[in-house]
């Protein structure tokens, strides 16, 4: 398919993919479905409250009288739960509910005695709550760059302009060369609050003039670096000059951390000869690199935002966000006794959540082996299997639920979101998200669990506070064009987690893998407790998902990618088209760990093959599978597996049945009017 320097080819095109394939065609079939899954119990007494944009909190919260703000809603329920005799519905009216920060809610928030608060788009009306700014009065700055005013002192790293995401201004695209190398040391003792152990690194690294130039806030400057299946972004806080060459300066601790990322496919400036052929960085966000249409700049210090106006646009008609709220909603209990429970939302778009990445120490960038766990602590340790993953911490989500339980999203929209779209983090059970539509995330759309919860109560939470996410349900979604901006996110991940129901969701457009189930490779029990497997993995169900157009960007990945033990868990009647692009991926790869897995009933059809186990070495031990099409087959599929006498491989000819499943996989009848129309 792409047949010369295939790197730079695939950016643009997936640009298109993401800003114009889609963005036309979503909306109003979005807005339709999300109605078509709501239910209107309309009640008419004191258990009933209305909130509208055009509302006063010194209103009464009638129909009448509405509420302004969800906060107020929100206050004066948690008056009444202690007394609840029936369910509480709160209608938002139409209308965008902006916001500064995260609307947050506590376990006095919750429903009690059995029933439930409800957050209901009122009729077929649809309520956003928006981290966004409009910014106006733009004026000529230079040829088809424009500028206006902006009241906000940290760096703005998403944009949108009448509808669509725009990108930082950036430099071009380079690999790695002898000028790429590390000057400088900084020490580190061990006792600082982002530190496991002792070391030292670079201070900073050395790049060609052509790629870095001298820039007037270099402090504002990214480096990003993507290597293998991992995608880095560190800030720098100055550029020097050495002879001919420029000096990157990095941030620290950030900067350090992100060189402790162990040296294989996936670091962030690699020692090793191999990686340095696949590494390709870039620098983002000086105004001397705004030079492409689509991208912006803003300088913090001026207070002033520069945009390179697209081709289509006028400026004095154009609608331009600025997302300024970090999150828009915090779900939050204070231990798996005090969660926040019983809380419905239903029909509302949560939109325009700003992403400034990891604040560590001060210092700023997201850093990571693999999906959304960032190194958030340095560590000499090598695999941070030998630290139980305490180094990491999920990145954030633009809704975030964690000690939660019975919390449902249902006929929602999550849409231009900077970094994760919904997350049931650590100890978030029973909840469900159903029937709603992901669009233009950042990073993963969904995540489920925690790395950290690898055991539970050993030590990296505060006690009674971890637990593993159970019987949660993610299904009839529809996702599409997801880490736009975090390539190394899958579009849903998953780490720790028991009895998980993710079934007939449709993913696409993403540039890494499609589903990733699982956490902890093959060797870390052995490292951490020899004899004691994670027992944080069970009973999941990855059914009847229609997965197409992912793994476009990003290298070892699949539509469906499984780590670590899986116990009663099961892969049935999945659909699998396109993965791959020009890196090597494949429909289900069951990497290190994988075991006590059943595969049956799926359809591949794609060209890089249906099953991958990264060799012998990965112990990857007891699957299952049978009656599974794929329309090519390498072989014997099976070759890499361990004591897996049940495995059966794909045939090559449809049947009926597979037909069949091809044809269930996806959204269930009623909620296909969620799919853009084709």
């Amino acid at each position: 398919m792409f047949t010369r320097n295939p790197i730079k080819f695939i950016l643009p095109r997936m640009r298109q993919l993401f800003v114009i394939v889609f963005a036309p065609v979503l909306f109003p079939t979005f807005m339709q479905a999300a109605a078509h899954a709501r239910s209107e119990p309309m009640q008419h007494a004191t258990n009933t409250f209305f909130v509208s944009p055009m509302g006063d909190d010194d209103n009464r919260g009638t129909k009448d009288s509405p509420f302004h703000t969800i906060q107020k809603a929100r206050d004066t329920v948690a008056s009444r739960t202690g007394l609840m005799q029936k369910d509480i519905y709160i209608y938002l009216r139409g209308g965008v509910y902006l916001i500064t920060a995260p609307i947050t809610f506590a376990p006095v928030d919750s429903g009690t005695n059995g029933h439930t608060i409800h957050y209901l788009a009122y009729k077929n009306e649809r309520p956003m709550v928006s981290g966004g700014r409009q910014i106006t009065g733009w004026t000529k700055y230079d040829g088809n760059i424009y500028k206006a005013s902006l009241d906000r002192p940290e760096k703005l790293r998403q944009l949108y302009v009448n509808g669509q995401r725009s990108s930082m201004a950036r430099g071009k695209d380079f690999t790695y060369s002898s000028e790429i190398q590390g000057v400088g040391t900084f020490r580190i003792e061990g006792t600082e609050p982002w530190a496991l152990t002792s070391g030292t690194r670079f201070t900073g690294f050395t790049f060609s003039k052509d790629n870095l130039g001298q820039y007037k806030n270099p402090g504002d400057v990214e480096l990003t670096s993507k290597a293998g299946f991992g995608y880095h972004i560190v800030s720098l806080s100055n550029i020097e000059m050495l002879g001919t060459k420029s000096i990157a300066i990095l941030q620290e601790p950030i900067g350090a951390i992100a060189q402790s990322i162990p040296q294989y496919g996936c670091a962030f400036i690699s020692d090793k000869p191999e990686l340095k052929a696949v590494s390709q960085f870039h620098f983002q966000n000086a105004l001397e690199l705004l030079t492409t249409e689509g991208e912006f700049y803003f300088d913090r210090h001026s207070k002033t935002l520069y945009y390179y106006k697209r081709a289509s646009e006028d400026m004095n008609t154009a609608v331009v966000i600025a997302p300024l709220s970090e999150g828009l909603m915090i779900l939050k209990g204070s231990s798996t006794e005090h969660r926040i429970a019983n809380v419905e939302f239903r029909g509302i778009t949560f939109a325009y959540s700003h992403y400034s990445l990891m604040n560590v120490g001060g210092s700023y960038g997201d850093t990571t082996v693999q999906s959304i766990a960032l190194y958030t602590k340095y560590s000499d340790a090598g695999v941070n299997h030998t630290i139980r993953y305490l180094d990491n911490t999920l990145q954030r989500a633009a809704v975030e639920c964690e000690n939660s339980k019975n919390i449902d999203f249902v006929g929602d929209i999550f849409e231009h979101i900077g970094a994760v779209g919904l997350s049931l983090g650590n100890d978030s059970s029973n909840s469900s998200v159903i029937g709603s539509v992901f669009y233009d995330i950042g990073s993963s759309a969904i995540n489920i669990g925690d790395p950290r919860n690898v055991y539970v109560d050993d030590g990296d939470f505060p006690p009674g506070v971890e637990g593993v996410p159970t019987n949660n349900v993610v299904q009839n979604n529809l996702l599409r064009n997801l880490a736009v901006e975090s390539l190394q996110a899958p579009a849903v991940s998953i780490f720790y987690t028991k009895d998980l129901n993710l079934s007939h969701n449709e993913i696409s457009v993403a540039p890494y893998t499609g589903i990733s189930v699982g956490w902890g490779w093959a060797s870390f029990t052995r490292i951490t407790k020899p004899n004691s497997f994670s027992q944080s993995s069970a009973g999941n169900k990855i059914d009847y998902n229609r997965i197409s157009n992912v793994m476009l960007w990003m290298h070892d990945g699949a539509g469906i990618y499984v780590l670590g033990e899986q116990p009663n868990s099961e892969i049935v009647g999945n659909y699998f088209g396109n993965i791959g692009g020009f890196s090597q991926g494949s429909a289900i790869y069951l990497d290190q760990g994988s075991r006590f897995l059943a595969i049956t009933n799926n359809f591949s059809d794609d060209p890089n093959g249906w099953f991958f186990v990264w060799g012998k070495a990965a112990q990857v031990y007891n699957i299952s599978s049978s009656n599974n099409y794929s329309s090519v087959v390498r072989g014997n599929e099976a070759d890499n597996l361990n004591d897996s006498p049940n495995f059966k491989n794909a045939r090559s000819k449809p049947t009926d049945l597979d037909r069949k499943n091809r044809t269930r996989a996806g959204l269930e009848r009623r909620f296909r009017k969620l799919r853009e129309e084709e």
